[in-house]
């Protein structure tokens, strides 16, 4: 839904009374009695745009300020507002992106990765933009951007597998590209959005990995959103102006097609997490070496870190040519957090074969300390999180409403159907798999 641009006036929660931290690139601003989960949330608004900004190959440039309202449910005063409202203001200094976020959403990993990532774009979008008049219109990301892009940096992990793509494929009710990209999460069941998600997911690869222009044409549509209208962003018009190859129905819903086959044949759009890309990339820089009888040097397994050692064997070329190769291939999958550091380790690797060792291990010292304070901050948050929801939220979080709902319904006997075009297909599946 399109937004209008708002003074920047003193909401009816005022926040000057309320503790705030600013995380460390300053761009977020978090409101909270609660000094942890401002924290939290901070951070994990700097995780999520690291990604996105690798995802998208973008640096650090942002302009607007976003503020973050972490508004505690209150038993005894109703609040009326959705848990979640965005609004584009515009203030004195210029303009500010507020999210007005209900606290029990926090808990809701895929709520919070998603309205990051809408904010971010959101930025992105209308950051060149000096003064904007309030009232005036605004257009926010797409949902099916703003979902396939979150689905992309949370490696799918909770969402649809490819097996279900799969049992989807074959039949004649597939949803198509348009009826797609006109959908709106919000109305759908836990079901439909899972399947939404996988489509938006599947569409965000298709454009990033496949399209001419790529990420520069995903940038170039979403800088593009201040000139064009909501339902112009839901649609195939404004796709097919960055994208030359989807600008006829017909070459869309051909693309598109061949986008779900391939994610339903293999894994090899699975974006790693950050453990499973830590891993990988442990394994990528480590390799055995022959033994050299000539030098009278025994089989030994070596690291990158122990270059000065294995630079003295012939086989240096070989075995280094071998860790490009596997650092090349876990580019292509590593969570978008591990980008820049698989990049880094290219280059070292790079260089070596040509003697170019100077400065390497100071690298190497910095690149291993990056890894393991990586590693140790996601954990520490997601440990955040995990306890806040179990201890701390004064309400439940509502990720299982939906849940109960559906039970009453089957248990009086209840039909449920809803109008959008997935839930349709969904229904039509079931009635053909009878």
């Amino acid at each position: 839904m399109t937004g209008l641009i708002g003074l920047g006036l003193p909401s009816a929660r005022a926040l000057d009374t309320l503790p705030r931290s600013i995380s460390r690139s300053k761009q977020f601003v978090v409101y909270a009695r609660d000094g942890s989960l401002r924290g939290a949330v901070g951070g994990l608004g700097e995780d999520v745009k690291s990604g996105l900004l690798s995802v998208l190959g973008l640096r650090d440039e942002w302009k607007i300020p976003i503020v973050i309202d972490l508004r505690a449910p209150e038993p005894s005063a109703p609040d009326n507002r959705s848990p979640v409202r965005w609004t584009l203001a515009q203030t004195g200094a210029g303009l500010k992106i507020e999210l007005d976020l209900l606290i029990g959403e926090v808990s809701r990993g895929t709520r919070i990765r998603d309205e990051l990532v809408r904010g971010l774009l959101l930025e992105i979008a209308y950051r060149e933009q000096d003064r904007l008049p309030a009232g005036r219109p605004y257009t926010p990301p797409p949902p099916w951007l703003v979902a396939g892009l979150s689905a992309y940096l949370e490696n799918l992990e909770d969402g649809v597998s490819a097996s279900m793509f799969a049992a989807l494929l074959p039949t004649t009710q597939k949803v198509s590209i348009t009826d797609f990209l006109k959908g709106d999460p919000a109305t759908m069941d836990s079901t439909s959005r899972a399947v939404y998600r996988a489509y938006a997911y599947n569409l965000v690869c298709l454009l990033l990995r496949e399209m001419n222009g790529g990420r520069a044409g995903l940038v170039a549509f979403v800088r593009g959103l201040p000139d064009t209208t909501y339902d112009e962003a839901r649609g195939a018009t404004a796709l097919g102006r960055q994208f030359p190859e989807l600008a006829s129905p017909e070459s869309l819903d051909k693309w598109w097609t061949l986008g779900l086959a391939r994610l339903s044949e293999n894994d090899r759009y699975q974006i790693f997490s950050v453990r499973e890309s830590e891993q990988r990339l442990a394994a990528a820089l480590t390799f055995s070496a022959p033994a050299d009888p000539k030098k009278k040097l025994p089989a030994k397994t070596f690291t990158l870190a122990d270059f000065k050692e294995f630079g003295e064997r012939k086989q240096n070329r070989l075995l280094l040519g071998h860790t490009q190769q596997a650092l090349a291939a876990l580019s292509g999958q590593a969570n978008p957090l591990y980008h820049g550091i698989v990049a880094a380790y290219v280059e070292v690797v790079a260089g070596l074969p040509h003697g170019s060792t100077g400065g390497v291990e100071e690298k190497l010292q910095a690149l291993a300390v990056q890894r393991r304070d990586m590693i140790k901050y996601r954990e520490e948050v997601a440990d955040y999180m995990n306890w806040y929801e179990a201890t701390q939220a004064a309400t439940q979080s509502g990720s299982f409403d939906e849940y109960f709902h559906a039970v009453r319904q089957l248990n009086a006997g209840q039909r449920i159907h809803r109008p959008d075009a997935i839930s349709v297909y969904l229904d039509g599946l079931g009635t053909e798999l009878r």
